[in-house]
Parts: C-alpha cells; sequence; structure tokens
C-alpha cells in the first residue's frame, strides 16, 4: 500500500509549471500508479518520437496544458501554450509548427557555421 502524501502527478504537474519540464522515472513509481487513472491526466495524441503513450492535462485559468509523453522506462512531461482539445488550431501553430520550424532553421544555421569554418581551414593550408 502506498505512503499517503501528494500525488505524484500532482508533483509532476507543479515541476512542469515551475521549471517548463519534468522527467518522472517509472522505477520510482508503484506499478499500479498510471496517468490515465490519477484523475489528472488523460489520453491523447502527440507526434511520435518513440513514445508509448500521451496524456494531457489543462492547467486551469489559463490556455495552457501539460503534455506528459510516457517511454519504456520514464514519463517526460513539458508545458504547451495552447491546449489542443479547447484550441487545436493555435496548438498546432504555436506548439508544434513554429518549434520545428526554429529547429530546422538552428539546423540549417548550425551547417551553414560548420561548412564556413571547414572552409576556412583547408584555405588555411
Amino acid at each position: 500500500m502506498r505512503k499517503p502524501g501528494p500525488s505524484p502527478w500532482n508533483e509532476l504537474v507543479v515541476e512542469t509549471l515551475l521549471h517548463g519540464g519534468a522527467t518522472l522515472w517509472k522505477n520510482e513509481l508503484p506499478l499500479s500508479e498510471r496517468p490515465d487513472r490519477s484523475g489528472i491526466f488523460r489520453h491523447s495524441i502527440g507526434l511520435w518520437r518513440g513514445q508509448t503513450g500521451d496524456f494531457r492535462t489543462r492547467v486551469p485559468g489559463s490556455m495552457k496544458s501539460i503534455h506528459l509523453v510516457e517511454y519504456g522506462d520514464r514519463y517526460e512531461a513539458h508545458v504547451d501554450s495552447r491546449d489542443p482539445h479547447s484550441r487545436p488550431l493555435e496548438h498546432l501553430v504555436l506548439d508544434v509548427i513554429i518549434p520545428a520550424a526554429g529547429m530546422a532553421l538552428a539546423a540549417s544555421a548550425a551547417g551553414k557555421l560548420f561548412k564556413g569554418v571547414a572552409t576556412r581551414k583547408r584555405k588555411q593550408r
């Protein structure tokens, strides 16, 4: 039987809101602890990145939500600026498309920078 105290899911939500993200390792939880049984999280979907499940909960009084992503050994949580259940189009643009475009631009810039450094080194030889 579990010791009385705060729910690990409540603690995860608080930590995620405070720090923008959090990780909860499955080996720190009783086997019966599941986010969908917590009364806080419900099943959801997300871009596939190797996870075995996705869960979400709304942040009361805001447009945000906590996205909980399940992997084989852990749960990782982050804050989405828009809850996809109530604002799907805004979520798609602000939390999916813009971050992906930013990553693509950063990768492109890093590639150009690396290519420029390599070209200068060859010219110096």
